[in-house]
């Protein structure tokens, strides 16, 4: 028999039942036995049997194993079943393990920065520059007549001119008058289409600048849905190692409540199992029940044996009805 033979060998150091579902396609709960061609003499003959099937996190397809699941079994088997020992692993494996969700957190978290941050560097100078083209305006700007704007200061120049003309040909007369009034007409031509083409720039960089900022504003959106659900989900996770923790603390404080989780046999034991290794043997895995108090549970039953009597009258006095009606 091949489970006789492991044991006689001394191979087995552990088994670890694993909640179902872990394995694509498998449904039932997965097993794994540990083997050691070397075990520590203060192991030899003996096995120790985890029970971990009970805490997971159910997903579809797959259940999965979070780290506080997985500290349930790393503490007793570091342990080996040493309670004591086990109570001291409890806090050093707490700590590595949150250290261990942080640096995850910190590696996710720069990843989101590393893949948007550069996608989303030019949304401020975007935004300001929306501002500024809203703000756009002739009769403003021409007020100040300021060559340093930037968007009608190339203007500047032109604007200064036909003023110029404008103060010279209030003071000339005849053919000189009419030579400088034509120049000035130019001039306020030549105004007219680059207003007329400034402000369809203006325009047309509004639409663009807009589209820009409202397609860098959902990927805002998405990289902040990223960065909560990062640090969410490494809340949990953290959450669930100290509760973790707390309950492996009251597991390992006590030997009965110790072996419904997990417990070390020896030699004689399997044998006298005939080498059977079915944790259930072994480990205490019936799910305990509900303590209800011998008074509670006498005042329910008289409750449903009132009620049942009740039931019995009523069901009387139909059928008495019906065999009248009849």
């Amino acid at each position: 028999m091949i489970r006789k033979g492991f044991i006689n060998q001394d191979l087995i150091e552990c088994i670890v039942v694993l909640p179902p579902k872990l394995f694509y396609g498998n449904s039932v709960p997965g097993c794994l036995i540990l083997l050691n061609k070397s075990k520590a003499q203060d192991r030899q003959g003996k096995i120790l049997m985890i029970w971990a099937s009970r805490n997971f996190q159910s997903a579809n397809p797959q259940n999965l194993l979070r780290p506080s699941d997985l500290m349930r079994i790393l503490v007793p088997w570091r342990a080996f079943g040493d309670l004591a020992k086990a109570q001291q692993l409890v806090g050093e494996h707490e700590q590595q393990l949150i250290a261990a969700v942080e640096a995850e957190r910190t590696t996710r978290l720069q990843e989101i920065a590393a893949a948007y941050d550069p996608v989303l560097e030019p949304l401020p100078d975007l935004k300001k520059e929306l501002t500024d083209l809203e703000g756009a305006d002739y009769d403003a700007w021409v007020e100040q007549l300021s060559a340093d704007d930037a968007y009608f200061g190339e203007l500047s120049f032109l604007v200064s001119e036909i003023k110029r003309l404008e103060r010279v040909i209030a003071s000339t007369k005849g053919e000189e008058k009419k030579i400088r009034q034509e120049k000035l007409k130019l001039f306020k031509a030549e105004h007219r289409e680059k207003i007329k083409a400034i402000n369809k720039q203006i325009k047309s960089r509004l639409t663009q600048v807009k589209r820009d900022i409202k397609e860098l504003s959902k990927l805002t959106t998405l990289r902040d849905l990223e960065v909560v659900n990062v640090n969410n989900h490494s809340d949990r996770e953290v959450t669930h190692l100290q509760e973790a923790a707390v309950d492996l603390l009251r597991i390992c404080s006590e030997q009965v409540e110790a072996r419904r989780y997990f417990t070390v046999v020896e030699r004689p034991e399997l044998e006298e199992n005939e080498f059977n290794l079915n944790l259930p043997r072994y480990v205490d895995t019936f799910e305990s029940e509900e303590t209800i108090e011998l008074s509670v549970a006498i005042k329910e039953l008289e409750e449903a044996d009132n009620k049942q009597i009740v039931a019995m009258e009523d069901l009387k006095r139909l059928l008495k009805k019906l065999s009248l009606d009849e």
